[in-house]
């Protein structure tokens, strides 16, 4: 990749990040995985309490993009044309397709655990193949476009949880909350008037956002480092792991898509931190966002208090990046 290409589209990608942080107090994590997210096309599932900073973390991603924001309350009685849309009669008396929420750049559907099997399936059909079909027509999705979803982590009553089926056509899970004091102080400074519309202007355009895309995915990744992904991938299946915990507590193996999302990430990774190829730690970095919520527990795993998180740690430092280590 030529060097001036990568500092030219290093400093427009630090500049959206710039701007995120003028917007958003903390929740640096949040931010890199959003942005992670939107370069390589693949989808992010936030778990978090209500009030933590969801829907304007979206909104300020999209304004820092000059890109649309569409946004989604889940409730039990969704319907899945009110998440992608349908035909509507006009005054005219012709019948017209009316776009949903999901032709948009960035789309935040909240608490997706909320709605329906039926219309959960709709979104995610939408997610995986950046269109919609409706009334044997198809209708293709904007690009760049991002789905993040929510989930409440302590409210369960009532909901309908994803299917891992489901939950495996999502890249990366991420927790928001717990900022220290010092956020606190700043937020609350921030918000202490009026409440008011943040406007975010945007330091970007939605082609710079697609060049981006692009300069991500020539960061070389060497292959003993996308090896390591695969065989980080391969100890998550309990049929063959030599991963005590691993064997004991997951129920099967995690499908390809997760290497394939910490491959793509650590291309972001080395991006962002303005190098020409990803490394092993850019691996495991991001596998604590890409695998766990792929992993399913076994009953007596989950009556014994593990947790994903505790899987994928148990993996990682079992398994060596280089395989003569």
């Amino acid at each position: 990749m030529d060097e001036r290409d990568l500092n030219a589209g290093l400093a427009k990608a630090r500049t959206v990040v710039s701007r995120l942080d003028e917007i958003i107090v903390g929740e640096s994590v949040a931010k890199r995985i959003l942005v992670t997210g939107l370069l390589t096309g693949g989808h992010v599932l936030v778990e978090a309490l209500p009030g933590t900073g969801k829907t304007l973390l979206c909104r300020a991603l999209a304004g820092a993009l000059g890109g649309s924001f569409g946004r989604v309350q889940c409730t039990p009685d969704l319907l899945p044309t009110d998440v992608t849309g349908g035909d509507v009669l006009t005054h005219e008396g012709q019948v017209k397709f009316r776009e949903g929420p999901v032709f948009s750049n960035i789309l935040l559907v909240d608490e997706i655990n909320r709605t329906g099997p039926k219309t959960q399936s709709a979104l995610l059909e939408a997610m995986q193949e950046h269109k919609v079909t409706y009334g044997g027509k198809t209708y293709p999705l904007p690009d760049p476009f991002l789905v993040v979803a929510t989930q409440n982590p302590v409210e369960m009553e009532g909901t309908y949880p994803l299917p891992e089926a489901q939950l495996d056509r999502f890249a990366y899970r991420v927790s928001m909350g717990g900022l220290d004091l010092d956020a606190y102080k700043s937020i609350l400074k921030m918000t202490a008037g009026v409440t008011q519309d943040v406007e975010v202007s945007p330091v970007v355009s939605v082609a710079d956002a697609l060049s981006l895309v692009k300069i991500a995915e020539a960061i070389s990744v060497p292959e003993e480092v996308a090896a390591y992904s695969a065989r980080l991938v391969m100890a998550c299946d309990p049929a063959r792991s030599s991963v005590k915990e691993v064997r004991e507590n997951v129920r099967f193996a995690v499908s390809i898509r997760a290497a394939q999302s910490m491959i793509r990430g650590a291309r972001v990774a080395a991006f962002l931190d303005g190098r020409p190829a990803a490394g092993f730690e850019d691996i495991r970095d991001m596998a604590v966002f890409a695998v766990p919520h792929r992993i399913a527990l076994s009953f007596s795993a989950l009556a014994a208090g593990k947790t994903q998180a505790g899987v994928v740690e148990a993996v990682l430092k079992s398994v060596a990046p280089a395989e003569d280590v």
